[in-house]
């Protein structure tokens, strides 16, 4: 409990920047809906543009927390990226829940329709949820006939990864000082000689 008083500021604005992406996801993959690979295009975009926007935040936070370990203020915790990224994806994993939970009681195990319906609104949350991964999900997994295709239950199974991996890398960079792209800012010793 105390890791979240700690970093709330920090998992919020996660959440935030989610939803910021959401909201840009969702134009950008609108404006682009008749044709399939600017969808793609614009999509593979939103993602790069919210990893790096993820891979910076955290960045700065493994900077910090660096700076405050070796002056003695807390404790080292090398897994505080993870951390912050699995309590800012809490949203996404209870979507995933109504999903699996519909899929498995709808399609796979039988033929419930509440649990087909479940499955078909909580499909929609994450379609809009995750907006600036809808055009990869629709090259990936080309709609069919069925809402019901457990592919679309796979593709927002993986739909929170990118932003845990990027918050984990980010995190471990700042700790270690080293800037992804520091080769091009001529700065390559710690001090910035």
């Amino acid at each position: 409990m105390t890791f979240f008083k700690e970093n709330s500021y920090n998992i919020v604005k996660m959440m935030l920047y989610q939803f910021g992406m959401m909201i840009f996801g969702l134009i950008v993959t609108m404006a682009a809906s008749k044709s399939g690979m600017l969808q793609l295009t614009v999509s593979i975009y939103a993602t790069l543009m919210y990893v790096a926007l993820l891979y910076m935040m955290t960045w700065d936070c493994g900077a910090k927390d660096h700076i405050r370990v070796n002056g003695g203020y807390i404790r080292a915790d090398r897994l505080s990226g993870l951390k912050m990224s699995l309590m800012a994806n809490i949203p996404n994993f209870i979507i995933l829940f109504f999903l699996l939970l519909g899929y498995l009681f709808g399609v796979a195990l039988s033929e419930q329709a509440w649990a087909q319906g479940m499955f078909i609104i909580a499909h929609g949350a994450g379609v809009v949820f995750q907006a600036m991964y809808t055009g990869i999900v629709n090259t990936l997994i080309p709609p069919s006939g069925s809402a019901l295709s457990g592919m679309y239950l796979v593709a927002y199974l993986l739909t929170p990864l990118p932003s845990i991996a990027a918050s984990c890398f980010g995190y471990e960079m700042g700790w270690r000082e080293r800037r992804l792209f520091g080769f091009l800012s001529g700065k390559n010793k710690k001090n910035g000689k």
